[in-house]
């Protein structure tokens, strides 16, 4: 592995850090992507966005969020952990979280944790190898435009209609999701509920 080195992203490495996360969501454009970071950073000051450099080239981020919850206490989740493609399996994303580790002892965090699309196996691999457990699941309901695509309806009058769905899709719940990672979970063996 080249010499890496992280740091905190500033405003000058947003451009860069927004086409990096557009191989994370494809399907949100990535003026939208770069709206939303300058949105999270110019609002929340516990939110931490570092970046992994090869000589100038970012060839990875990594965020986290700061914040307590009842049941543990202080905690740091990782967000958005996206690594160059042609970079993967290099040992940066091991290098990110070990960073983001580092900011939470710092910050007297209790526990790390993280979400991950359930159809990215190689960053399972990556999370189970650095001491991660499955302990739930991660509930998400759309109530709204989230990948930042949708344009607003024309202004027109009269009644808007909807087609009905074919007789064949009628009736069976899991046509009615919108479409998203797959919505199969590999569980480890150990008891991962068990907070002990």
């Amino acid at each position: 592995m080249a010499d890496i080195r992280i740091r905190p992203l500033v405003s000058k490495d947003l451009p860069h850090a927004a086409a990096l996360l557009v191989t994370l969501n494809p399907e949100t454009p990535v003026d939208v992507i770069q709206e939303r970071l300058q949105t999270i950073l110019a609002e929340h000051p516990h939110y931490h966005l570092v970046g992994a450099f090869a000589g100038e080239h970012l060839a990875g981020i990594a965020a986290a969020w700061i914040a307590t919850k009842i049941w543990c206490g202080r905690y740091l989740e990782i967000d958005n952990l996206v690594v160059d493609p042609a970079q993967r399996s290099s040992g940066i994303g091991s290098l990110l979280i070990r960073h983001l580790e580092g900011i939470a002892r710092e910050k007297d965090c209790k526990i790390v944790v993280l979400d991950s699309y359930v159809s990215n196996h190689p960053s399972h691999r990556l999370y189970y190898r650095l001491g991660f457990e499955v302990w739930g699941y991660h509930f998400v309901k759309p109530i709204g435009d989230w990948k930042g695509i949708e344009t607003p309806p024309p202004l027109i009058s009269g009644p808007r209609h909807q087609p009905a769905a074919p007789p064949e899709q009628r009736g069976d719940p899991s046509r009615e999701l919108p479409p998203g990672p797959p919505r199969s979970v590999d569980f480890p063996r150990s008891n991962p509920g068990k907070r002990g």
